[in-house]
This record gives structure tokens, sequence and C-alpha cells, in this order.
């Protein structure tokens, strides 16, 4: 029980600190455009966009994040935006229908390296246009302790220490085979937004 109140706190906590990252990538979304997001947590991106987007899917691995986005979902009467737990890595381009813009949000630092690499990937093969949101080397010490100290409670500090020694993200992306066209800076010290080719 304790765990689960931590749990719950922590991400209302989080999804609170990553407002102003979805206000910038919800602005980069042109209207009309079907969105897939990898890391949606609670669809917080999709239900922001949801007035101006065609279509939204929103992945994540959590199980009680996407369960929390079907009950926001349901409560707003939204049929044009969906929610599935699954891994992008596993979906098959063949398969999947191709996204206008697609959006990869917090969640590549916290996968084993290759499979985060491979989900990269994926994502770039199923959208036109891929903006990925992800940690970068924080400028002040402050921010260095607190990206320590949440990678650390969030349970993934041995993905996030390879993640880190490897280079970041752009050392991900160079690793997948793409490459970064430019890069925005955000409100939050140690998270960029990556727009991908």
């Amino acid at each position: 029980m304790i765990a689960t109140s931590f749990g719950s706190v922590q991400n209302r906590i989080t999804d609170h600190l990553l407002t102003p990252i979805r206000h910038h990538l919800t602005a980069m979304i042109e209207p009309g455009t079907t969105v897939l997001e990898a890391g949606c947590r609670s669809g917080d991106l999709l239900f922001r966009a949801a007035p101006k987007i065609h279509r939204g899917l929103g992945l994540d691995l959590n199980p009680a994040m996407i369960r929390e986005a079907h009950r926001r979902r349901a409560s707003c009467a939204l049929r044009h935006v969906d929610f599935v737990h699954q891994d992008p890595a596993e979906m098959r381009a063949h398969l999947t229908p191709r996204f206008d813009f697609a959006a990869v949000t917090l969640c590549l630092h916290s996968m084993a390296y290759d499979q985060a690499v491979e989900s990269l990937q994926r994502m770039f093969q199923v959208a036109d246009r891929l903006v990925v949101a992800e940690l970068d080397q924080p400028q002040t010490r402050r921010a260095t302790w607190r990206m320590e100290i949440d990678e650390w409670t969030a349970g993934h500090y041995s993905q996030f220490r390879t993640f880190r020694r490897k280079g970041w993200f752009p050392a991900m992306v160079e690793t997948a085979g793409l490459h970064i066209l430019r890069s925005h800076k955000t409100e939050v010290d140690g998270i960029r937004i990556f727009e991908i080719v």
C-alpha cells in the first residue's frame, strides 16, 4: 500500500513537472494530424492535443499508466484517442498505420540500451516526423542531483547510468543510424526536445 501511494504521488509530481514539456510538444503538432506517443504515461500530451488532432495513439510499458489514461479518456468521452500497453520496439512497421507525428517522451533512458535504440528506430519508421523529449546533460548541480534522485527512485537507475555513460541521447541517435535535425531547450534543466531525421 505504501509503495502504491508513493508511486501515485511520484506520478502526479512527474506529470506536473512535465507540463512545460507537454506544452512545447503540443505546440509542435499541426492541426488535423495523426499522433503516436511512446511513453505516454497517463495520456496528458494526447489529451492536450485532442482538440486539434485527427487521431492519437499512446503507448506505455506501465499498465497502471494505461489504465489511468483509459479512465481519463472515458471521462472526456474522446473516441479519436486511444492508449495501449505496448513496447514501441514490438511495433511492426508493415502492420502499423503511418502517423504524421510521433513523440517519444522521457522513456528511452529508462530502457535497456539496445531496446531503446530499437524503439527509436521503430518510431522513426512509422511516422513522418519524430520528436523526442529526453534527458540531457543538466547545466546546474541542483538539476544534476534532482535527476540522480529521480532516476534512482524510479527504479531504473542502472539503465539511466548506461544511457549517460554512452553519451546521453545524441549518442543513442547516432547508434540508431539517425540524425538530430535540431534541438530545443526547455524550461526544465536536463530535458531537451530533439527533432529526428
